[in-house]
């Protein structure tokens, strides 16, 4: 039997690479085209709004501040990455967005309480991480926000927080901008993600949370098959958070505190549980590998990160980060 030792042609792996450096560099024009519109966006929103004297007027009106904060959110991250979504698909190979269900319910259902605990932990190493710069005088930026006081206006704050702004972030972030990138190795596609959402915040506190969590959230949506699992938990996440803000603010701390442990316990408990599920489980998906051996890390990285939009959206969101 003949053996072709010239199977592998290193001109046709070449240009494979080089293909792949085309679409990811493109996938970066793309997204961060986007990602320079959102904080483009709220630039030039919040300099008409002092131009014409507006922003005290909505700053002081809780309910005129929610419908703007979630106006924000529509036009400055959705529509912008709707329209990425409709150019993905011209050079996305399957067009998947892994909008379906979870492919197994039961590995979605544990990993839900898991991927919360994560963050629960994300939000001690940030926390950890702001006071280590704190001890040696250094003061990371970040934002501080309460709870309105009218009706209204805390249903439309509770609206916009654990439900809008998940759904748009995890459809922007985990569905547009990491599935066309997973094709060049899933870890990648994750950190990368992980890294624009982290900027996004356009604060270091946050910023730090937010990159834990994401590769949370972009772990999660892999390993389920589904962004709507990572939707789950930045919405339970957000819940949380909001709880929190509500214990603080409570003038019954006895009652609000031993509540607030208890769920924490228990997101805890059954977080350990769903994580040693997820390990047993010999059917999860693994992260896999890019098809491309030839194709360097740094490559991939450069393709994306560098891309002129992306690149002038990053030093953007570094500066509002770092003052």
């Amino acid at each position: 039997m003949e053996t072709n030792f010239y199977s592998y042609d290193p001109e046709q792996a070449h240009q494979q690479k080089l293909n792949a450096i085309s679409t990811i560099r493109k996938h970066g024009n793309f997204t961060g085209a986007a990602t320079l519109f959102f904080v483009i966006f709220a630039i030039a929103v919040v300099f008409a709004l002092e131009l014409f004297d507006l922003s005290s007027r909505i700053m002081n009106d809780e309910v005129l501040s929610e419908c703007f904060d979630i106006a924000l959110t529509f036009f400055g991250i959705f529509i912008p990455f709707f329209i990425v979504m409709l150019k993905v698909r011209r050079y996305h190979p399957d067009h998947s967005f892994e909008l379906e269900k979870p492919k197994d319910k039961k590995l979605a259902l544990w990993a839900i309480p898991t991927g919360l605990m994560l963050c629960l932990l994300g939000d001690k190493i940030a926390s950890f991480i702001s006071a280590f710069f704190d001890y040696f005088g250094v003061e990371l930026t970040s934002t501080s926000s309460s709870l309105p006081n009218s009706g209204i206006a805390a249903v439309l704050y509770f609206l916009s927080v654990v439900v809008i702004a998940p759904l748009v972030e995890e459809f922007a972030m985990r569905a547009v901008t990491m599935q066309p990138l997973r094709k060049y190795g899933e870890k990648f596609a994750i950190v990368m993600t992980a890294f624009v959402f982290a900027l996004m915040h356009q604060n270091m506190v946050q910023g730090i949370f937010a990159f834990i969590a994401g590769l949370v959230f972009g772990y999660v949506c892999i390993l389920t098959g589904s962004v709507w699992c990572s939707i789950a938990i930045h919405c339970l996440n957000n819940f949380l958070s909001v709880v929190s803000m509500a214990v603080n603010e409570s003038t019954a701390e006895g009652s609000s505190v031993v509540f607030y442990n208890f769920l924490v316990i228990a997101i805890n408990v059954f977080g350990v549980i769903g994580a040693v599920m997820i390990i047993m489980n010999k059917n999860r998906p693994k992260l896999q590998k890019s098809a491309l051996k030839n194709l360097m890390i740094r490559e991939k990285v450069a393709a994306f990160l560098f891309a002129p939009p992306m690149l002038i959206a990053i030093v953007i969101m570094a500066i509002n980060c770092l003052f």
